[in-house]
Formats: C-alpha cells, structure tokens, sequence
C-alpha cells in the first residue's frame, strides 16, 4: 500500500487519486474509503464520512456508528473489540479526487480545492 495512490478503470483511464495520512492506519482509511467510492459508488464528498474499523495487536477498533453486527460478528469469533466514544483522527485522514469531485477527511480539516 502506497500514498498517494492511483485507481484506474478497465479502460486504463484515472478513476481516483487518493492519500492519507495515519501511519499504521493509513491501509485500512484507503482501502474503506476507495471502496466506498469505486465499488459503492458513493461521492467522494461523502466517502470519508462513514465509521470507520482498524484491526491492530488484535484489537478491532471501531468509530461509532459502525455496523453493530459486524462487531458482534469478529467478538463471536475471537477479536476483542473497542469501540470507540467518537469519530477520531486515530483512523487516518483520507483525501481523494475523482472525475466526480474530491473529498478529504472530517477527521482532519475536511478542507476540498479543485482548482
């Protein structure tokens, strides 16, 4: 895993830009918010906003507002999960631009140019 990294279609044609700051955590804020945009097809404007998960030292760190199944889910299978009180800078500080637009992290400034 790279920063910044580049998406590209099947036409070989840039489909995302994308970075993050966060150390350890900068694989798992890319690979969620580069979903959310590429497979999901949600805006890159909204793509950083959603709760966000990060396995480490076998603890599952989860924001809040994240699917409760899904933790219950990794509990039933052995990880200890901590859940989180707020959204926090701790899960990486995505940004990325598309054709459709950009979108940077509310876990950082939040702040989008396209000049």
């Amino acid at each position: 895993m790279m920063v910044p990294s580049l998406a590209f279609d099947d036409r070989g044609r840039l489909a995302a830009a994308a970075g993050a700051a966060g150390g350890s955590r900068i694989r798992t804020a890319l690979a969620q918010v580069l979903a959310a945009t590429l497979l999901e097809g949600i805006r890159p404007a909204d793509a950083t906003d959603p709760p966000r998960l990060h396995p480490a030292d076998g603890v599952t760190h989860a924001e809040p507002g994240y699917p409760e199944e899904g933790l219950a889910a990794l509990e039933a299978n052995g990880w200890r999960v901590r859940r989180w009180d707020e959204q926090h800078h701790f899960f990486g500080g995505a940004s990325m631009l598309t054709p459709a637009g950009g979108g940077a992290d509310p876990r950082r400034d939040g702040a989008v140019a396209l000049l």
